[in-house]
């Protein structure tokens, strides 16, 4: 597994399970919007940290019928030299193959 960078105001779409990780270059609302696709017998759960700290948890959505998507937007309060990690992971054997999770991220500047 992978860490993969984001980057401010622009939107990044990744394939599989990862870490991504961004850190505030200044101290400001910034607002983090999230979506993956999945199998539907997929067990994906999302977890933000902000400086090592959990601010969010969404857990695994097995068993809602063919829920296979995941979508979330946050509010966050940064300050200069914080980190932010969205960490995405999956206990199923479907969710390890490439290409078989899609995940879109993108942080922004305000509200």
């Amino acid at each position: 597994m992978a860490t993969h960078i984001l980057h401010l105001d622009r939107t990044r779409s990744y394939s599989g399970l990862n870490t991504y990780t961004y850190t505030f270059t200044t101290s400001d609302f910034f607002n983090l919007q999230f979506e993956s696709t999945e199998d539907t017998t997929s067990t994906i759960s999302v977890v933000v940290n902000q400086n090592g700290s959990p601010i969010f948890t969404q857990p695994a959505l097995s068993g809602q019928g063919n829920q296979n998507n995941i979508n979330f937007k946050l509010k966050i309060n940064a300050t200069a030299a914080d980190t932010l990690s969205v960490v995405v992971t999956s206990s199923a054997a479907i969710d390890n193959q490439l290409n078989t999770v899609k995940t879109t991220i993108s942080i922004g500047s305000g509200f």
